[in-house]
């Protein structure tokens, strides 16, 4: 199991694409090295945007479906 915590963007870059393309680095590693889990803690300031975001993301995915 591979696990990230405390990850953190500054406000004044989200949207850019930063933590997407850390994580898929950090995916890769993980598929490298076998993990079969891969657990990431959100910032407890940073939960209501991630959640917010999440939700836009499945709700697009619903409409092209």
């Amino acid at each position: 199991m591979a696990h990230i915590c405390q990850m953190w963007v500054t406000p004044a870059v989200r949207g850019e694409g930063i933590a997407k393309a850390l994580l898929s680095e950090i995916r890769t590693w993980a598929l490298d090295k076998e993990c079969e889990c891969l657990a990431l803690d959100v910032a407890p300031c940073c939960r209501k945007y991630f959640l917010k975001k999440l939700r836009r993301k499945k709700e697009r995915s619903k409409q092209t479906l």
